[in-house]
């Protein structure tokens, strides 16, 4: 890239940014993490594992029940007024396993006052979500339809958070001329924080 290109490329990021500033200033300050970032804390604010249970018909019209087994690894990005996750979901196992790698973005869209997410994955596929938060139970749901196995479909993710040490999981798909379909349950285990290291004794 020639000098002058770059310059251009690095003025126009500031602008944007600049303009962006601007406008929160000018109504008081950068937003910060809210509540309603905070109450999804339990499931997107910590890693965790799980192990569950695969339905028939899940991977195909004529796949059998299986496991699953995954983790979740989340952090809080921008500011903590979102969450990233990089999640991994094995289905099967030994040379019938399948593993589906996806990276999400969940939280609070302040313009909309909606929760959202986006989830790109190994499949090659962009999914967009709308979310709910009744209670402790938070639900993500694809506005339209998804391409799935193949197959086009509306997505639910549903976690259940009453219990913090273990919540409840279910993936569920609906074609246009069905019923929601429960494909997967899981129960998420939180990974344990590692404990702060002891401070070393001051010499005297």
């Amino acid at each position: 890239m020639k000098r002058t290109e770059r310059f251009a490329l690095v003025m126009l990021v500031a602008c944007c940014g600049g303009i962006a500033a601007s406008v929160a200033w000018s109504q008081g300050a950068m937003p910060k993490p809210g509540d309603e970032v905070k109450a999804i804390a339990p499931v997107f604010g910590t890693s965790g594992t799980w192990h569950g249970n695969v339905e028939p018909g899940a991977m195909g019209p004529d796949s059998k029940a299986t496991v699953s087994r995954g983790k979740a690894m989340c952090r809080t990005i921008a500011g903590g007024m979102w969450y990233a996750c990089d999640v991994e979901d094995t289905w099967g196992a030994g040379k019938d396993a399948m593993t589906w790698k996806g990276y999400m973005t969940v939280g609070y869209d302040l313009p909309s006052k909606t929760y959202k997410a986006s989830v790109v994955d190994n499949m090659g596929t962009l999914s967009m979500f709308n979310g709910t938060l009744n209670g402790t139970t938070f639900v993500l749901e694809t506005p339209t339809e998804v391409m799935i196995m193949g197959q086009s479909m509306k997505d639910r993710l549903t976690w259940d958070f009453t219990d913090s040490k273990a919540i409840k999981f279910t993936d569920e798909h609906k074609t246009s001329d069905a019923d929601w379909k429960l494909c997967e349950s899981a129960t998420l285990i939180p990974m344990a924080k590692p404990a702060a290291k002891p401070v070393a004794a001051a010499k005297e």
